[in-house]
């Protein structure tokens, strides 16, 4: 849930900060070379970073990632040129869209056959409902604090799902040396 919310966060205001940053003028034009070159990052990204967690910890390879997409976040909100904007961005989705495959890998290496299914299911719905709960409160913040407050709340959440990785992969950790422990 969390990951979808931080993810997705900024994307429904990102035309209107390159109308904040360019003016209307061709604004829809900037937006949509932005996103484009953006997304060829998001392409390389999913490969490159589910490689690495195959090769190392998803957990690590996943809190890198969000922690560097928060970074990330941060000089796009303070932009004040496209090139600013458009190199954050690269950086930012590159990072961010690599989450999913990472998490995919950690998912598959945690939870029995038995019942990975129904836990990718339940992991897509749940980054459903992060989509949908960021939609509304990045809604709020741009409409009371303004656009650019959204991409300060992005980097917030990025650091969140950093914090709740860290705390989910050290609860993990401790309930498997229980079980050592206890010889199961």
């Amino acid at each position: 849930l969390l990951m979808g919310f931080a993810v997705r966060f900024d994307a429904p205001f990102m035309p209107l900060l390159v109308e904040t940053i360019n003016g209307p003028n061709r604004a829809a034009t900037w937006t949509g070379v932005i996103a484009s070159l953006s997304a060829v990052t998001g392409i390389l990204s999913g490969p490159l970073l589910g490689w690495l967690a195959d090769r190392s910890s998803p957990q690590r390879i996943a809190m890198w990632s969000a922690g560097l997409a928060g970074l990330l976040m941060i000089p796009q909100g303070l932009a004040t040129s496209l090139f600013t904007l458009a190199v954050a961005r690269l950086g930012m989705v590159f990072f961010a869209s690599g989450l999913m495959s990472v998490f995919q890998v950690w998912l598959a290496k945690s939870t029995p056959d038995n019942r990975r299914g129904m836990l990718f299911g339940w992991a897509t719905s749940a980054k459903s409902c992060g989509w949908f709960l960021c939609s509304l409160t990045g809604g709020m913040v741009a409409m009371y604090l303004g656009v650019r407050a959204v991409y300060f709340c992005a980097a917030a959440a990025f650091l969140a799902l950093v914090i709740g990785i860290a705390a989910v992969t050290s609860r993990n950790e401790r309930a498997l040396e229980g079980e050592r422990a206890r010889g199961n």
